[in-house]
């Protein structure tokens, strides 16, 4: 599943992006991470207009197209959620930290 929460065409530091696993389950509900992601996003994007915000799973094509994350996970130095802000993977500790991504985004401007 792959949620694409706003379409601007922007440089890559102007690009969030969110992996995390794919959520296997019965009855529904979709990915907690993705859901968790999408609430941060709608939060961050009024200050943020110019910003990507995206969540992929991970095995996705997008996440294939993030070497970085690729490299963590099989290296096991990532865990998930994996935040990235441009190529700048952010520390998560087992979260999606609103004010981290605010912040650098803030500061890197």
């Amino acid at each position: 599943m792959t949620v694409a929460l706003n379409s601007d065409s922007m440089a890559k530091q102007k690009r969030v992006r969110v992996f995390a696993p794919p959520v296997a389950a019965c009855g529904g509900g979709g990915n907690p991470w993705a859901i968790a992601a999408e609430s941060v996003f709608e939060r961050l994007r009024p200050r943020f207009p110019g910003v990507t915000f995206e969540f992929f799973e991970y095995f996705s094509p997008e996440f294939f197209e993030a070497p970085k994350v690729v490299e963590g996970l099989q290296a096991g130095t990532l865990q998930p959620p994996i935040v990235m802000v441009g190529e700048e993977i952010l520390p998560s500790r087992g979260k999606i930290s609103e004010r981290a991504i605010r912040e650098f985004l803030e500061t890197h401007a």
